[in-house]
């Protein structure tokens, strides 16, 4: 049986850890708005993507397809990085 488990993107600031706030992940300014990127599975887990992206930044990537792409990059990396 594989086990559930999320993964929130952000970025740090001094908001606790913890918070519905968190770090825009384009530009660091707090927002409680988030993105779904998504559910990943592989042998062990199901792992559900959420991204904290303030309102200016979520219309940037949904307008340009450049700052889509260097967006959609970005998530990939971090997400590989910290282990899905």
């Amino acid at each position: 049986m594989k086990n559930f488990r999320q993964m929130e993107i952000y970025k740090e600031t001094d908001k606790p850890d913890k918070g519905w706030i968190q770090g825009c992940f384009i530009c660091y300014t707090p927002t409680a708005r988030i993105r779904e990127e998504g559910t990943f599975e592989d042998e062990n887990f199901i792992t559900e993507c959420s991204v904290f992206l303030c309102h200016d930044c979520h219309k940037l990537i949904k307008y340009s397809v450049d700052i889509k792409n260097e967006y959609d990059d970005s998530i990939y990396i971090y997400i590989m990085e910290h282990g899905i």
